[in-house]
């Protein structure tokens, strides 16, 4: 596994990506996001929510959590492509380190629509907390189609 946007992966896959930003808002987020990005009570965060393409095809739903203090005026840049590239022009925040925990779900009526594909069906979901150095700078949970998306992992042996 390496940490990559998903415009750098979908590139790798040799499929064109694509963005739409379905909302996008300032508020105070969940206990579990505040806590994972270790926000003091009564901090604001962005809660913006894509849906992400490739081929033209939905490939995967996204919400994430960012800190706004970390982020003043994020609704003024275009959030179509990588998300990841913008933090680091625009904020200097260089994303060089995550934690992450994927499971399977079946998609809820919620998550198959914007996905195109019916409920019940297969998902890979992937909830992600994301940093730049040491500080926390998003907290995301993506919906991934499971007849579309696969992930790959290289294995070693370690011997303790």
């Amino acid at each position: 596994l390496h940490l990559a946007s998903f415009t750098d992966d979908m590139r790798r896959r040799g499929l064109d990506p694509a963005t739409l930003v379905r909302s996008l808002e300032s508020r105070p987020p969940p206990p579990a996001t505040q806590a994972a990005l270790r926000l003091a009570d009564g901090a604001r965060a962005w809660r913006l929510e894509r849906l992400r393409l490739a081929g033209a095809a939905p490939m995967a739903l996204e919400i994430g959590w960012y800190p706004e203090s970390l982020l003043p005026g994020l609704d003024r840049h275009d959030l179509t492509g990588s998300l990841y590239a913008l933090l680091t022009s625009a904020y200097g925040l260089a994303v060089d380190r995550g934690e992450q925990t994927v499971w399977a779900e079946v998609a809820t009526e919620e998550t198959a629509g914007p996905l195109a594909v019916p409920a019940g069906a297969p998902l890979l979901v992937s909830r992600r907390t994301s940093s730049a150095g040491p500080q926390l700078v998003e907290h995301v949970t993506s919906w991934y189609r499971g007849d579309r998306y696969q992930v790959h992992m290289a294995l070693d042996r370690v011997t303790v």
